[in-house]
């Protein structure tokens, strides 16, 4: 199984287990735009979807995670 099947399925098993980082590895591997905000927000955008994050010491918030499971979702990556 690959590295990205596998951190998929982490994600959908346990969202809230899941770092900054392997979301990062996530959106870039489907072509999300990364851009940085302003102060410590970055946002990944795909078409006219976009989500932003706010990390504070490589983590962020679990309302972010689920967020971002969610739009993958949408996008019918997931």
């Amino acid at each position: 199984m690959t590295k990205q099947k596998t951190l998929i399925q982490k994600f959908l098993a346990h969202p809230q287990s899941v770092s900054f980082s392997e979301i990062e590895t996530l959106f870039t591997t489907f072509g999300f735009t990364k851009k940085q905000g302003k102060g410590s927000h970055i946002k990944y955008s795909h078409g006219k979807d976009y989500i932003v994050f706010s990390p504070h010491n490589g983590k962020i918030k679990d309302y972010q995670k689920k967020k971002s499971l969610k739009l993958l979702q949408k996008k019918q990556f997931l």
